[in-house]
């Protein structure tokens, strides 16, 4: 998800239910559809948000521990 912010924004939470399994088709093709339900979207959605906002989640850090890997 934050990898395609810029190009994919996160569907709002509050979405219709199509939009929602749209958008998270979008970010994992791959999904099992018939296990994940439209709430399951709904909050992976909010926590993204959440933590995104929060500055919890960032390109940088994982850069920096990739360089530290190596």
């Amino acid at each position: 998800m934050l990898q395609q912010i810029d190009d994919n924004p996160p569907a709002s939470a509050g979405a219709k239910p199509e939009e929602l399994h749209e958008y998270f088709a979008d970010i994992l093709p791959n999904y099992d559809r018939d296990r994940v339900f439209t709430g399951d979207i709904k909050k992976v959605i909010k926590w993204f948000n959440y933590l995104n906002e929060s500055g919890a989640l960032s390109t940088e850090e994982e850069e920096k521990a990739n360089e530290e890997e190596e």
